[in-house]
């Protein structure tokens, strides 16, 4: 697993090309959406590995997923303990 800075780097790198994509493509940004939609466009989501743990068979999510919470979200997972 990458570290923190440098997965933050390649989120921030991924998404500087997808947005100069879509201006080059729209000559705007965002494309052909409003500026409202954006949020729901760069946001990530949290899954509920419990739910999955006991309604699905192993392997219905990634290794990142399980230990997601610990490893972005340390001082917020020491608190729900």
């Amino acid at each position: 697993m990458l570290p923190l800075p440098l997965l933050i780097l390649k989120y921030s790198i991924c998404m500087g090309e997808v947005s100069q994509y879509i201006y080059e493509k729209y000559g705007k940004f965002p494309g052909i959406r409003s500026t409202v939609m954006m949020p729901g466009f760069v946001q990530a989501h949290h899954i509920d590995t419990d739910f999955y743990d006991r309604y699905y068979k192993e392997g219905a999510y990634l290794s990142t997923h399980a230990v997601h919470m610990e490893n972005w979200h340390a001082d917020f997972s020491k608190i729900q303990q």
